[in-house]
């Protein structure tokens, strides 16, 4: 039997799943910056609590940012040396779209567009736009806050569904604005996500996002 590791240290916390059996069994380690120390300890009480051995891994999933430089790195290098050693598939997935998806999901995907923003340096954010269905409309991408503002001039026909970890003035924006602090990924709706596209779509994401970019006015 099949079974998905799901790796999300892109946050402050450490969080990991592992569906197996037709079960999905998370953990979670609250402490900033233990990444590094706890995720193979987490792991292995995953598999023992779900009574799963190593060999049964079939797919590894890890989030892929944009977040913690270090934590990124860290997911990333524990998901491919699995996926090394087991010879099994590594996927990447972006924060946004998971994000994306909770949030049409919480508003029962009503119409309209959906877009989360993510704090990036002062003055700049990641950002990635999606419909009611869930299919991306304009790709995560890094941007200078002025450009983003622009950019969402273009969604204006329809209500617009914004969740955020950072302050940005909307009011020059002429749309139907539902606003929200962002919320924490959830490997649940991570989950849930997979199997609403019923097999993996790598494509979305297949790199992780750091803040290599730098935005020069000029």
């Amino acid at each position: 039997m099949s079974a998905i590791l799901f790796i999300d240290t892109t946050q402050d916390s450490c969080q990991l799943g592992l569906y197996y059996n037709g079960q999905l069994l998370v953990q979670c380690h609250d402490i900033e910056r233990q990444h590094a120390a706890v995720i193979n300890p987490m792991i292995t009480s995953l598999l023992q609590e779900q009574h799963c051995s190593f060999g049964a891994l079939t797919t590894i999933a890890v989030c892929a940012g944009p977040g913690s430089y270090t934590g990124i790195r860290v997911g990333i290098a524990t998901a491919q040396g699995l996926g090394f050693a087991k010879q099994i598939p590594v996927h990447y997935f972006s924060a946004l779209t998971l994000l994306n998806y909770q949030w049409i999901q919480e508003n029962a995907a009503e119409e309209g567009f959906y877009c989360t923003v993510l704090k990036a340096r002062e003055q700049e954010v990641f950002f990635e736009i999606a419909n009611e269905n869930g299919h991306i409309v304009e790709e995560g991408k890094h941007a200078l806050l002025a450009d983003f503002t622009q950019t969402l001039e273009n969604y204006t026909i329809k209500k617009l569904y914004i969740q955020t970890n950072t302050n940005f003035d909307l009011n020059a924006i002429t749309c139907n604005q539902v606003f929200k602090e962002t919320v924490s990924i959830s490997i649940k709706q991570w989950s849930q996500y997979l199997q609403h596209f019923s097999t993996f779509d790598y494509t979305l994401q297949n790199k992780a996002m750091y803040l290599k970019d730098v935005f020069v006015k000029v």
